[in-house]
């Protein structure tokens, strides 16, 4: 059953990920969500949804250097409540 937490801020959040993560990015063509999460096949699995509007590349190339992946949802770029529930029956698979 998937776990929410509580907002905070996104620096710490990467920071304090374990890993495997991934961070769903509306820029991001190369890695599919349901490809990341089969060839991570792990028991649990932090994935991060951007806001309204999207990440700032900064922001991305923090998680990548956490060793975040950033994975695609797709063609199109969802609303952060519709990313979720993509991401999380993309997880569930």
């Amino acid at each position: 059953m998937p776990t929410l937490l509580e907002p905070q801020n996104f620096a710490d959040a990467i920071r304090e990920t374990k890993e495997p993560a991934l961070i769903c990015y509306e820029d991001e063509h190369t890695l599919p969500l349901l490809s990341a999460v089969q060839k991570l096949n792990a028991e649990e699995l932090t994935i991060f949804i951007g806001p309204e509007g999207g990440y700032e590349i900064s922001e991305i190339e923090l998680a990548r250097k956490n060793n975040i992946l950033s994975v695609s949802l797709g063609d199109f770029i969802l609303r952060a409540q519709s990313a979720a529930f993509a991401a999380v029956w993309g997880a569930m698979q």
